[in-house]
């Protein structure tokens, strides 16, 4: 009989060989575990010997799979164990047996089998061990999840999760929870999936710097559907390298092919098909059918977007890619890919390489093949995407056969993209979402174009412009553990002014770091919040020229066209559609005009190249006026809906502009439905933020303009009374200096007594009609694709006020007084927003000076009165 000292060597020896597994050190673990087996060569036949080597014969086969990909061998050494656990009675190694056969056969791929192997352990399961009871509930939880019984895996990943937390068994619980969360991804529910994501980085201890590389590749997968693709690419560019230096070869393909997923979706065709390519590879290597299927899916993606680009004369002729230099083997390819997926009974794939197949059928011209393939509709359990891709194909097969149902496709596609962006209590993942409904948004707008139907013209690029802002608003408070977080970013952010100013950058780099990973604390916790929001039908054409003729307005609606910006012209006499100048140009302008409008404000400039920088600004906006807005001859008053980096254009410096009233809204529904509230707010406050030599002398300014305005300077000018007064006053006016953050559109802020006050906190019920930001940038916008608007400003609206005044660049400090001083002077003698704005830039571009106000929103009406 074996001593109970070797006995406990032996143990010890085991414990340790698993845990470098569990660490992935493959390399390490090998080591112990031949150690492991050299001694055991030696030892006697006890059953607790023999438990041993069962326990090592499972070690042998998991590093075999992970290290070799060779499922035979794994699956040999699991049928000696299983054989060894069967004549020595060891029926508490049943589970963990069973388990690691079916765990074994699911890294190769082989499906048809998996949940039948892990089934058969379910009679052993009392008598398992707690640790071998829970790893078992994992994974077949995700094995039923695979196989799309939601309900089944539900049940297993809670149970896990309950019997982890009660065993302190913290990073099994962990990972079920984690799992949780993907399965409330693959059922749409994206806050839910981002909650418990978020839960699993926060509560394990990891620490949020260095979480397990695995975790960033699920929530990027739920990134990309939410459509924040560029946080996905960037997440995954952080894992791939981790998992590779780590040899972990699936997983690091894993992470290439969701990386190539985001990739696709931005459009970056050369970073998709590079890692799918790699994906690929690895895939095949380690015989994996399953995942094979799914990299080829993103490679034949990859080449059916450029031999639609090709097809649309975006791109030169030619072959879109290597591999299918035929003119059928693309369609082929993609035949192949969806037999083998359906015969596999894997949807994932199946459905969307179906709708891929139909799109590449188009682009050749095989429009009975796509009608074949596009026959079934999808399920609504199917990703968002993967049902406007469907749509998509379907209104482009309805476009090519003369059907005249494309945009009944359009509108249904998008209706449902619109009904997923109404369950995000997040303005940062509604905005991002449309990303997904820009394809056929823009198929919409052409279909109509090519009708020469201007009204028709005018519903698709309304249905294009900004879908998000056609919700119901997002309502949220700032408490709790967020609150905490804000009050440390306003501490941080206040503490890197401080020693930016003192020159220490090694200081201010640390700091800047902290921010970085707060704000994207905070924006995981906002993606957690559901909504229950419902899309506002569009506004017709008849009834926006109602609410334009009261004001003697004209509603401009710009949009891009194969290359080409085009405007929709509404007014008193009708709709019309004007071609305007080439887009790309457009871009150009724009850019250097915000370029120009920065060096103007530069301190210190010699004059003579201030000059120079002044001659640039007014030809680049005369050039912008001969574009975009002199041909439409607009005689007074224009609402303009932007459309990209025309939202950037302060539209009171182009000189057909000057001096006439002109406001700035994110769709035309929306303007029309802003425009008939009635704000709740009653008074008047000024606030005076720090570091502006005049805001003390331009808020005392106001009392002499308007009743009863209450002043606020110093202490009292802080983050709690300007969002107090956003809920009950009915105008605001902040002189404070602003910040616009072009990739954290959220975190755009402007600076009061206590620290910044950040666009994150706006989500609540304003009562305001005006909000004046005398502040530099805060009207700057990052605009999101589908025309979504994100910034301080777009926070505001969002919140419910109706109008706001702000500047998309840099002004001076004397510029941005003088100008807010008789905007004031006229709003209160009744002039409303956006003609008392024009007048006061129009005054001072006059004078030489340069002030990039905009008016946003209602606009066109006098603020109303509070006594009244």
């Amino acid at each position: 009989m074996p001593s109970r000292d070797r006995i406990g060597e032996l143990h010890h020896r085991l414990t340790a060989a698993r845990d470098l597994l569990q660490t992935y050190d493959l390399d390490a673990a090998a080591v112990a575990v031949a150690d492991l087996e050299a001694a055991l060569a030696t030892a006697g036949d006890t059953a607790e010997e023999h438990w041993v080597r069962a326990r090592v014969g499972l070690l042998q086969a998991i590093l075999v799979q992970e290290r070799t990909s060779d499922t035979a061998r794994s699956l040999a050494i699991l049928d000696r164990v299983e054989e060894l656990v069967e004549t020595q009675g060891l029926d508490d190694l049943r589970v963990p047996v069973i388990g690691q056969r079916g765990l074994c056969m699911l890294r190769a791929g082989v499906d048809e089998q998996v949940l039948a192997t892990f089934l058969r352990a379910d009679p052993w399961l009392p008598s398992a061990a707690t640790e071998d009871r829970i790893l078992y509930l994992l994974n077949r939880g995700y094995v039923h999840m695979e196989q799309g019984d939601f309900a089944a895996a539900e049940d297993d990943l809670r149970r896990c999760q309950h019997e982890a937390d009660a065993a302190d068994e913290h990073g099994v619980a962990f990972k079920a929870r984690h799992n949780r969360g993907y399965l409330a991804y693959l059922r749409g529910d994206l806050p839910r999936a981002l909650e418990l994501m978020g839960q699993d980085v926060e509560g394990t201890g990891r620490g949020q710097a260095d979480p397990e590389p695995l975790v960033a590749v699920d929530r990027a997968r739920v990134l990309v559907e939410a459509g924040l693709v560029a946080d996905a690419v960037d997440l995954l560019g952080n894992a791939v390298p981790r998992l590779a230096a780590a040899q972990r070869r699936q997983d690091e393909a894993e992470a290439r092919l969701a990386r190539a997923r985001g990739a696709l979706v931005a459009g970056d065709h050369e970073l998709a098909q590079s890692e799918a390519s790699r994906a690929a590879e690895i895939f095949a290597e380690r015989g994996n059918p399953r995942w094979r299927r799914r990299a080829a899916f993103v490679v034949l993606a990859v080449a059916v977007e450029r031999l639609q680009a090709q097809a649309d004369g975006t791109v030169a002729p030619g072959v879109a890619d290597p591999s299918f230099d035929e003119p059928d083997a693309l369609l082929d390819a993609i035949e192949a890919l969806v037999a083998d997926a359906r015969g596999a009974g894997d949807d994932s794939v199946a459905r969307p390489a179906t709708s891929m197949w139909a799109e590449a059928a188009l682009a050749r011209g095989r429009h009975d093949l796509a009608a074949r393939v596009l026959a079934d509709a999808p399920d609504d359990d199917d990703p968002l995407s993967v049902r406007l891709r469907w749509y998509r194909a379907r209104a482009e097969l309805a476009m090519a056969t003369g059907d005249d149902g494309v945009q009944a496709f359009v509108q249904q596609g998008l209706a449902e993209m619109s009904e997923q962006q109404g369950r995000l209590g997040s303005l940062d993942l509604r905005t991002a979402m449309a990303i997904h409904g820009r394809e056929l948004a823009a198929l919409g707008v052409g279909h109509a174009l090519d009708r020469g139907d201007a009204e028709r013209v005018h519903e698709a690029l309304e249905r294009a412009h900004a879908s998000s802002t056609r919700l119901t608003p997002v309502r949220g408070t700032i408490s709790g553990p967020e609150a905490v977080l804000v009050a440390r970013l306003r501490q941080v952010t206040e503490r890197i002014e401080a020693l930016d100013a003192a020159g220490d950058a090694p200081q201010a780099a640390r700091l800047r770091a902290e921010a970085d990973g707060l704000m994207a604390r905070l924006r995981e916790r906002e993606w957690q919040r559901g909504a229950a929001s419902a899309s506002q039908e569009l506004v017709s054409a008849a009834d926006l020229q109602a609410a334009l003729r009261p004001l003697a307005a004209t509603l401009v609606s710009y949009g891009e066209h194969a290359g080409d910006v085009i405007a929709v012209v509404v007014d008193d006499t009708g709709v019309a559609v004007r071609h305007l100048g080439d887009a790309a140009e457009v871009d150009r302008l724009v850019a250097r005009l915000r370029s120009d409008l920065e060096a103007l404000v530069v301190p210190g400039v010699p004059a003579a190249v201030r000059t120079v920088v002044m001659a640039s600004t007014r030809s680049t906006l005369a050039r912008l006026d001969d574009l975009l807005v002199a041909p439409l001859a607009v005689p007074d008053a224009m609402v303009v809906v932007p459309g990209g980096p025309i939202a950037l254009v302060p539209w009171g410096l182009v000189p057909s502009r000057r001096d006439r009233p002109t406001t700035v809204v994110p769709c035309a529904t929306r303007w029309v439905r802003m425009a008939a509230v009635a704000p709740r707010g009653r008074g008047m406050a000024a606030f005076a933020g720090p570091m502006l030599e005049r805001a003390d002398a331009e808020v005392a300014s106001l009392a002499t303009a308007w009743p009863d305005v209450a002043v606020h300077r110093g202490p009292d000018a802080i983050t709690e009374t300007v969002v107090r007064a956003i809920r009950e006053q009915t105008v605001v006016h902040l002189a404070a200096h602003g910040t616009h953050r072009a990739q954290s559109p959220l975190f755009s802020s402007i600076r009061l007594h206590d620290g910044p006050l950040f666009a994150h906190e706006l989500g609540l019920a304003a009562g305001a009609a005006l909000v004046v930001l005398s502040a530099c940038e805060v009207g700057s916008t990052t605009m999101r694709e589908g025309d979504e608007p994100l910034g301080f400003t777009a926070a505001l609206l969002q919140a419910g006020v109706a109008t706001v005044l702000a500047s998309v660049a840099r002004v001076g400090d004397d510029t941005a007084h003088d100008v807010m001083v008789e905007v004031h002077r006229d709003l209160a003698a009744g002039v409303s927003p956006a003609s008392a704005l024009a007048g006061a830039v129009a005054r001072a571009w006059e004078g030489g000076a340069v002030a990039p106000f905009i008016c946003v929103g209602a606009g066109l009406a006098p603020v109303p009165s509070w006594d009244a």
